[in-house]
């Protein structure tokens, strides 16, 4: 959609008589077709909606002579390229969430992390490769998972607002194999009742 706009801009641009509104336009063509592939990836809503509304205006400024239309217009553009910058700054914007904690635990133990960049107005999405995850504020809880040899598992962390997500935030964790291994005691006497004070076994 974004792009067909930009299409329509530039059709405009190149059939119209007024010169302010080919060299408006044409700019406008320039910067949405740089946008097209990032604002795709990051913050397609935000925009799509302001080149549409920077489309509706070039529209209006280039059926009208009004100087108040062609102010406005300017406005919008204006807008647009700030929507433009937006739509390049990696994640819309918005800041990777920064998350610290240990590199190294035990399998099945709970560890703590803390989001150093936490904002409240900003809903957080957590996800890790195994265990469980939770999150109370900038507080997250993770509980390593159980691993029959030491493994390395990951969590990464996204904020989200106003519908614009995040670049993604990794956090790497080598979870420890607890091997525990008794040894073995071997008994081959059952003819007497006795006790051993170093394994601290009892034969009745």
């Amino acid at each position: 959609m974004l792009f067909t706009f930009a299409n329509a801009a530039f059709t405009a641009a190149n059939n119209a008589s007024d010169s302010w509104v080919r060299n408006q336009a044409n700019a406008a063509f320039i910067q949405a077709n740089a946008g097209f592939t990032q604002s795709n990836t990051y913050v397609w809503p935000a925009a799509n909606a302001a080149f549409i509304q920077a489309n509706a205006a070039f529209t209006a400024a280039n059926n009208a002579s009004d100087s108040w239309v062609r102010n406005q217009a300017n406005a919008a553009f204006i807008q647009a390229n700030a929507a433009f910058t937006a739509a390049n700054s990696a994640g819309g914007g918005l800041s990777t969430p920064t998350v610290t904690g240990v590199t190294q635990a035990n399998e099945v133990t709970t560890q703590t992390f803390t989001i150093t960049n936490y904002n409240q107005a900003y809903a957080y999405i957590i996800s890790t490769t195994d265990g469980s995850v939770s999150q109370t504020a900038n507080t997250v809880y993770w509980t390593m998972p159980a691993v029959t040899t030491n493994t390395t598992h990951y969590m990464t962390t996204q904020s989200v607002y106003t519908g614009v997500t995040s670049l993604v935030g990794t956090n790497t964790v080598l979870v420890v194999n607890l091997n525990i291994t008794d040894t073995a005691i071997v008994v081959t006497d059952f003819s007497t009742s006795y006790a051993n004070t170093v394994y601290g076994w009892v034969v009745p």
